[in-house]
């Protein structure tokens, strides 16, 4: 079934995203091609989940409130986010194409793809897949984050 351009839906509303102990938050978002299905704070990956039901080829911008969702490092700088889109349907995902949904320059996002295969935390071939180091590393990651705000926590 072809959608024309002009047919394809475009949606700008707030998503109510429950933040546990913290009570909730609005996310404010845009989404063409599709609709939000759901929005949910998944801990053990430290990360957010975003359930996406697309009918066409579009576009999503998450406006993500830095009070609930900041990458502010000791330094001042903000962290890098790495942005996963699980394949549907096992289609595969071109660089392009994520480098397109990760909103970063092609060459930057070849050069944490590359950093990231040599060692040995996913594999590149046709599609992007994690290898078991790169959940583990993650799951690893997370509790460390975790870990420094908890004593951030404690010494404020």
């Amino acid at each position: 079934l072809y959608t024309t351009d002009s047919e394809v839906l475009t949606t700008t509303d707030k998503f109510e995203v429950d933040a546990g102990s913290s009570g909730t938050f609005d996310l404010d978002y845009n989404i063409r091609g599709g609709t939000i299905s759901d929005i949910s704070i998944d801990e053990n990956i430290f990360g957010l989940v975003v359930d996406i039901d697309a009918s066409d080829a579009g576009k999503i911008v998450l406006d993500l409130p830095r009070k609930y969702i900041d990458a502010e490092k000791q330094n001042g700088k903000d962290e890098v986010f790495i942005i996963l889109v699980e394949k549907q349907n096992n289609s595969e995902i071109s660089k392009t194409r994520l480098q397109h949904k990760s909103n970063t320059s092609y060459d930057k996002l070849l050069k944490y793809l590359d950093e990231m295969s040599e060692k040995g935390l996913i594999k590149l071939e046709n599609e992007i897949d994690t290898t078991e180091l790169g959940i583990k590393f993650h799951e690893d990651y997370s509790a460390v984050n975790d870990l420094i705000d908890e004593i951030t926590q404690r010494l404020s």
